[in-house]
This record gives structure tokens, sequence and C-alpha cells, in this order.
């Protein structure tokens, strides 16, 4: 029995235990013995391609919590907790996820000009810019 193919399945086909006992003809305590020995396992998310939104939301005039999620599956792809809002910061959430594998369609946040690349659609969705529309 390949303990890391009990976990993938475990972790990322949202395969229950008995099915698992049942996939790998295991009883289902040898099967948990095995998901005991899982470390923690974190998938950002198995959907590689996105288009992303970004923004930063704050308590208090100091503390904020910066998030880019995929537009589609709803989903948190990054997450960083700020003082500010900077151009910096998103462009590091950018970068990494870049890093790990996305493939970013574009972007929607909400006035962060900076952001414009050649290689990176945009859709601005500031006050300043939808009131025009």
């Amino acid at each position: 029995m390949d303990h890391n193919k009990v976990i993938e399945d475990y972790v990322v086909h949202k395969m229950t235990l008995s099915e698992l006992s049942s996939k790998y003809l295991k009883s289902v305590s040898t099967i948990q013995r095995c998901l005991r020995k899982m470390r923690h396992v974190h998938v950002v998310s198995k959907f590689k391609q996105v288009t992303i939104q970004m923004d930063t939301t704050y308590w208090g005039r100091n503390f904020g919590l910066m998030v880019i999620k995929d537009a589609l599956r709803n989903k948190i792809l990054w997450r960083k907790y700020v003082r500010h809002e900077t151009i910096a910061d998103y462009m590091e959430g950018i970068e990494w996820l870049q890093s790990n594998g996305f493939e970013i369609y574009g972007a929607v946040c909400d006035g962060m000009k900076g952001l414009l690349k050649p290689s990176l659609p945009y859709q601005c969705r500031c006050a300043r810019c939808t009131s025009n529309e």
C-alpha cells in the first residue's frame, strides 16, 4: 500500500475511510494509522487557471487583510495581514501564485493602477472608474 496515494486520495479526492478501506483492501484502522503519519498537506487549489479578485478589508486604521481569490470558484488563494494596501503586496501575492503554478488570465481590483502589465488583463472596479459606465 502506497501511503502517499492513500493520503492523496483522502486529501485531494475527498475519499472517506470506508472508501479507502475498500479501494486498498485494508481495514479502516489500518487506513487511520496510515493517515496519522500524514503531516500537514496544504493544497491551495487543484484548479491552476484562474481569474483573480483582489481586495483588502480593514479593521481599524492600521490592520487589514489582503486577499486574492479565484473569481470563478470563490476560493481564497493567497492572503496577507497588512497595515496599508500597497501595489508591492499585491505583486507579492501574484508572484507567489505564479511561482506555485497558477496561470492568471486576468485580475479585478479596486483602483490599484500600478498593477497594469501587458501580460495581465486588468479590470478596475473603483468608484471613479465605474461611475462613467
